[in-house]
């Protein structure tokens, strides 16, 4: 006998949907990192973009390792804030 792991719920809809979260958990970070970083120049002091920069080049290194992207996706951004002037 085959044995399955349980799903969160017996809706069909919501095991598919609960599948493409986790196959496409880690593109929602790289996509919102990429945002930042084009939007960037538009938003923060010129003198501030190699720090932003940096920071986000440590945190995509780091969501290869993270257990929860989200957190670390928040820990970037906090950074970006400490960090760089806004305009």
């Amino acid at each position: 006998m085959i044995r399955r792991p349980p799903r969160s719920t017996l809706d069909r809809s919501s095991a598919a949907s609960d599948v493409y979260t986790r196959q496409n958990l880690d593109n929602d970070f790289n996509m919102v990192i990429h945002r930042i970083y084009e939007a960037m120049y538009d938003v923060l002091t010129p003198a501030t973009i190699p720090a932003a920069v940096l920071v986000i080049a440590k945190y995509q290194y780091q969501a290869a390792f993270a257990a929860d992207q989200e957190i670390n996706l928040l820990a970037c951004l906090t950074e970006i804030m400490m960090e760089c002037q806004f305009k």
